[in-house]
């Protein structure tokens, strides 16, 4: 039960699922998942997490540690990434929008923090990992990093994601560069 203070509700962490708010999560998600049966969300979003064998990151050979798909499928939507020529190479480069990203998650689980809130360790990586499915199966992977603070919307049951382009693209099944 909300306690009351001074003729005003105050809501306590572990009060969120029981308000109507917290009720209806589970009808937004059940929503967003039929987008993706529907054919109308094609493409994957994951957590990645890379572990290297030296010690820190970038020493050492790496291997995935951890993968996780974001469920039900958030909707990917103003992707402002662009190709950039530079003297031996063009790089994408911008942000990506992330929608309707279930409320179910936390900010940490986000951001790629421990359950405690620790930090991403120093001999480990983080990443959000975005694909469209091709109907070949040529989906090319686009690795990105979380831009900014996830925001909540409490009144849509959403969490809400800037990711920015990054480099280290996994390739097409998955193997690390």
């Amino acid at each position: 039960l909300v306690r009351q203070e001074n003729g005003f509700s105050v809501l306590e962490a572990s009060d969120l699922d029981e308000t109507l708010g917290g009720e209806l999560v589970e009808v937004a998600d059940a929503v967003r998942d039929l987008a993706t049966e529907l054919g109308v969300r094609p493409y994957v979003c994951r957590l990645v997490w890379v572990s290297w064998t030296g010690g820190e990151r970038g020493v050492g050979v790496d291997a995935v540690a951890r993968e996780v798909s974001v469920l039900p499928t958030p909707l990917v939507s103003d992707p402002a990434v662009a190709l950039r020529h530079h003297p031996f190479a063009v790089v994408e480069e911008g942000t990506l929008r992330v929608t309707e990203v279930s409320a179910r998650y936390t900010e940490d689980q986000l951001r790629g923090l421990g359950p405690d809130g620790a930090e991403v360790p120093e001999d480990q990586e983080f990443f959000w990992e975005v694909y469209l499915l091709q109907r070949d199966g040529t989906s090319i992977r686009r690795r990105y990093t979380v831009a900014g603070v996830p925001t909540l919307a409490a009144d849509r049951a959403e969490w809400v994601v800037m990711l920015r382009r990054a480099a280290g693209d996994r390739d097409r099944y998955g193997s690390l560069p």
